[in-house]
């Protein structure tokens, strides 16, 4: 009996104790996310992602591209080139390539009287192409923007620094791969130019109002003359007629 219990307590303890040769399940590999995964190769993160430039419309225009967040129309300036019909406007090497030359071109009149140590704490300055549009033959408008550390200037400030260059249409023309025909304006009116617009409309119509008044002024002397005669012809209907005897007969 004994050597029966003894038999039986062996094979339990093999058969709770684990085989050597028996397969044992390897843990299943962890993925790592691509957002901790930096490493991986062929992979950008959304924060350093560029997006494309903007899809281009119908009307043979681009989509605006986001330059910066809170573009307004007081930032935005155009400038007009000659472009060639088989150039690809559209493209980003086109943008690529205006964008620089107008940078250097910014550079160079911002740097104009300036002392060394002012141009060592120079801010960080961009160029970003706000939208490009062709219009008849071979005249492109390419809206810009520029940014100072990040933040859009005013069109009015970028102008004011532009113009410090003698001969802009020379340095743009030096800088930009393609011929200039109309150099950087804002696109917006300025409050002057909207004041001096609104005093013109307001003379004008100052103007039309005082000649209306002089053609209504005549009108009404000629009717007031004519409705005169009208009734001295009527009087003179009216009045009866006296029969006058010649003089020297009784």
């Amino acid at each position: 009996a004994s050597g029966l219990v003894t038999s039986v307590t062996s094979s339990l303890n093999a058969a709770s104790s684990p085989s050597s040769s028996a397969p044992v399940a390897s843990p299943s590999p962890v993925s790592t996310p691509r957002s901790q995964g930096a490493e991986t190769s062929g992979w950008t993160p959304a924060s350093q992602a560029v997006s494309p430039p903007g899809p281009v419309r119908p009307n043979g225009t681009s989509a605006p591209t986001p330059a910066a967040p809170a573009i307004l129309q007081e930032h935005l300036l155009e400038i007009a080139l000659r472009v060639n019909g088989t150039v690809d406007v559209f493209a980003e090497g086109f943008r690529t390539a205006v964008a620089d030359g107008l940078l250097l071109t910014f550079l160079q009149a911002s740097r104009l009287n300036q002392t060394r140590a002012r141009r060592a704490a120079d801010p960080l300055v961009t160029v970003e192409i706000y939208s490009v549009s062709r219009a008849a033959g071979d005249s492109v408008l390419v809206q810009f923007v520029v940014l100072q550390d990040g933040k859009p200037m005013s069109a009015a400030d970028v102008l004011t620094i532009l113009n410090r260059l003698p001969d802009l249409l020379g340095t743009l023309n030096d800088n930009l791969p393609f011929p200039v025909t109309r150099v950087p304006s804002a696109v917006a009116a300025s409050p002057l130019a909207q004041f001096a617009g609104w005093l013109a409309a307001v003379v004008v119509l100052a103007a039309v109002c005082v000649l209306l008044a002089a053609l209504l002024g005549v009108f009404a002397k000629k009717s007031q003359a004519r409705g005169r005669e009208a009734q001295s012809v009527q009087k003179r209907a009216l009045t009866p007629f006296k029969k006058v005897r010649p003089i020297g007969i009784r």
